[in-house]
């Protein structure tokens, strides 16, 4: 399985970290901001 990190979940960043999951990928999110990331 490939694997993916996302620097970022802004408007952008989170758009592409949920379309590569709904693809099947390993994803892990990054920000600054801990509300943006879910465990």
């Amino acid at each position: 399985m490939k694997q993916f990190i996302v620097l970022g979940l802004g408007r952008f960043g989170s758009a592409v970290a949920t379309t590569l999951v709904e693809l099947g990928y390993e994803v892990l999110g990054v920000d600054s901001d801990p509300e943006r990331v879910m465990p």
